[in-house]
């Protein structure tokens, strides 16, 4: 190991030696990936290299890995006495004790990252701990492939996920390989610990949505339970701009409310004193002024329903800080959808990128015309809309209190929807010549020049004309000599149209990169 291991301040609490002398090589391991030596010839180098960080050893295992909570409680205890500020828990169990509990949620207030093993037995994390303690960063271990690795936990408590098998390291005897969530927990904790060196002036929070903002996608699409946020990257975390700080400490996108549990919304300290409001489907429910930096919910109680879960937080009207939260479904198919559909390709593809979601009697109804409200909602999932920089009500007839309010106000602001007579008409069915205005202007195409027009024969206003010209140049709709500006558009040629708009995003992304 280099100089970065204090070994002269370790503690012992499993074999009460003076010092803490591993006898069982798993610490010996993990510290290995941490910060072995690098250059040598030999073994491996660790994670943190030359970066200004020491480590703390502190012993709560024996020499057969076994351990309690009681010991483990010391040993936190021990680790915010000497001022840690990351601290790397690779082991977990079965059961909840008050008195680890009780430790891990004065670190996490504290504003100290508690990274913990998801677990090694492919089962789920509900009782597993301290995995499942609110604010802990729980990290579940890929393969080589960045598939999960078939022994790893997994639940809503996983957070993110890193290397973990058969990984090269340190051990009591010279070096061995070892595999499962304890080798993968360090690579989150040393990425941690060089963000607090390198962005000294950023909270707890704001690494943490380092860390979710920047992981790579490696299992199903968004956030899962194998895999949280994804596999992290170093480099992207390093170079991102500064995040707001505010996130859900035991909230998962995705995950459904439970009836009797309590949820903890997390703020960084500048948030304090302002306004903070909550909104289900789009929909306000809540607003509550922001007295402290953690505050609990009963969202079961204000929600009622399942639904997207945003917060916004608000110094008068402008907004300063939100996270909106689509709740992904895990996509089955619908039961009108047949697979000789005409559009059955393209809306399965657009449920899997999450921008449908069907009724809840299990259809879609592609055959209904399409609403404003629809066309919407589509759109601000296709283009992952956040909230707005103001947070007032642009339609008198879309008071913040209705669905998707959030989301209207949003398309407002971007002056993709403009409404008629100060209203929004959410409940009208919108034209084909309409939905070319709202996609030409969620794509940013109102100031490109056309460069080669084609004779739609029954296109007569303007912008309408030009929107479908800009668009048919990028194969969004068809070149045909009659666009039908004002037949109505149903909820599958929508998805077919999304279809086509998500291709050309990615490839623009693509070229940009």
């Amino acid at each position: 190991m280099n100089d970065h291991v204090l070994y002269s301040v370790s503690v012992d609490y499993a074999e009460k030696k003076r010092y803490a002398d591993d006898t069982f090589g798993h610490g010996t391991h993990v510290t290995g990936i941490l910060a072995a030596v690098g250059n040598n010839g030999k073994g491996i180098a660790g994670l943190i290299g030359d970066a200004p960080i020491d480590i703390l050893p502190i012993k709560v295992l024996d020499r057969y890995g076994v351990g309690g909570d009681f010991e483990i409680a010391k040993g936190v205890k021990y680790a915010l006495d000497h001022g840690a500020s990351v601290i790397n828990l690779s082991l977990a169990g079965q059961g909840e004790t008050e008195v680890l509990k009780a430790i891990i949620e004065e670190a996490v207030k504290r504003g100290v990252h508690v990274v913990a093993a998801a677990g090694n037995s492919h089962m789920a994390t509900t009782n597993v701990y301290p995995a499942s303690y609110p604010g802990v960063i729980t990290v579940a271990a890929i393969n080589r492939q960045q598939a999960p690795l078939s022994i790893s936990n997994y639940g809503w408590e996983v957070d993110v996920s890193a290397p973990g098998d058969f990984l090269w390291s340190t051990y009591i005897s010279g070096y061995r390989t070892m595999r499962g969530t304890s080798m993968a927990t360090p690579h989150v904790s040393a990425l941690l610990a060089v963000l607090r060196a390198t962005y000294s002036e950023e909270d707890a929070l704001q690494l943490r949505k380092r860390l979710w903002k920047t992981a790579k996608d490696v299992h199903w699409r968004g956030y899962d339970m194998y895999t949280g946020y994804g596999m992290i990257q170093w480099q992207q975390a390093l170079a991102l701009s500064a995040p707001l700080g505010i996130d859900w400490l035991n909230l998962q996108p995705g995950q459904p409310i439970e009836k009797n549990r309590t949820y903890i919304l997390a703020l960084s300290s500048p948030f304090v004193g302002k306004q903070g409001h909550l909104f289900v489907n789009g929909k306000l429910v809540c607003s509550f002024n922001v007295d402290r930096e953690m505050m609990s919910f009963r969202l079961f109680d204000l929600m009622k329903q399942q639904g997207d879960v945003a917060v916004v937080i608000t110094d008068e009207k402008r907004v300063i800080a939100s996270d909106v939260r689509a709740t992904p479904i895990r996509p089955t198919p619908f039961s009108d959808v047949k697979k000789t559909y005409w559009a059955y390709s393209d809306i399965l593809q657009a449920q899997q990128l999450g921008m449908i979601r069907g009724y809840g009697d299990g259809t879609f109804r592609p055959n209904n015309p399409l609403t404003r409200r629809e066309s919407i909602v589509m759109l601000a999932r296709l283009f992952d809309w956040e909230a707005p920089s103001l947070l007032s009500a642009p339609f008198v007839d879309v008071p913040l209190t209705t669905t998707n309010a959030l989301l209207v106000a949003t398309a407002a602001e971007k002056g993709i929807v403009k409404g008629t007579g100060g209203k929004a008409l959410l409940h009208e069915q919108v034209t084909r010549g309409e939905l070319a205005l709202l996609l030409a202007r969620a794509l940013q195409l109102e100031n490109e020049s056309i460069r080669s027009a084609y004779p739609f024969q029954d296109v007569k206003q303007q912008d309408v004309w030009k929107a479908v010209q800009l668009l048919a140049e990028r194969g969004i709709v068809a070149k045909a000599p009659y666009f039908h500006p004002n037949e109505r558009v149903t909820r599958a040629e929508m998805c077919a149209i999304m279809v086509r708009v998500s291709t050309l995003i990615r490839q623009y992304s693509t070229k940009s990169a």
